[in-house]
């Protein structure tokens, strides 16, 4: 993707950067002490390749750290606009479901949990699910749920609730990299033969 414009918010010396363009080439001119070097390092943090850490005491303005370090889940630091090209679009049309198409834009935003934010600013992109891919679903949605039917029938059943975060390699793979999944459900089962809990499926 081209990085097309960027915008630091409430790191260190930036309180409001605006929105920055970028071209090929794009220089900073300022005086020394300005804040320029807090302007690329924000845009580092964004996704850095290593370490890159997210400093509380060091990365908050000294100025707001008293308010701000208690909202951390709602204060973003860095937003960036990016342009899809054919490759990546592709990719991501792949990946995700959604139709994303060369010349797209879409804005991430990093807040100071490390949550990311991704926003489409010309309008969310088309699902692309065909009619079979549907039916399939719904056939092995009604499968799961007779098949928990059954086994509340006639085991144990309990339903746990977790909220937890998963680290740059999505977990396992399963889930979503750098991500915060919320009153996730886990069914467990106990049969009378067993002594131990089993889980035999898991989502929201």
């Amino acid at each position: 993707m081209k990085l097309v414009r960027y915008c630091v918010m409430n790191f260190r010396s930036v309180k409001n950067s605006g929105w920055i363009d970028c071209d090929d080439v794009t220089t900073l001119v300022g005086v020394n002490e300005s804040g320029k070097s807090n302007l690329l390092l924000a845009l580092w943090k964004l996704n850095p390749a290593r370490g890159g850490e997210i400093d509380i005491l060091h990365d908050m303005p000294v100025s707001e750290l008293s308010t701000l370090r208690n909202r951390k889940n709602e204060v973003k630091f860095i937003s960036a606009e990016f342009e899809m090209e054919k490759d990546c679009a592709e990719v991501i049309s792949k990946n995700t479901g959604y139709k994303c198409e060369e010349g797209m834009r879409v804005i991430v935003s990093r807040f100071y949990d490390g949550r990311y934010e991704i926003d489409f600013p010309d309008g969310d992109p088309e699902v692309m699910i065909c009619a079979e891919k549907e039916t399939e679903q719904e056939i092995e949605e009604i499968e799961s749920k007779e098949e928990l039917e059954n086994e509340e029938n006639n085991q144990e059943l309990i339903v746990v609730l977790s909220t937890f975060d998963t680290d740059e390699k999505g977990g396992d793979g399963g889930f979503n990299p750098n991500d915060t999944y919320a009153n996730w459900q886990w069914y467990l089962v106990k049969t009378a033969d067993k002594k131990s809990w089993e889980i035999i499926n898991w989502g929201y």
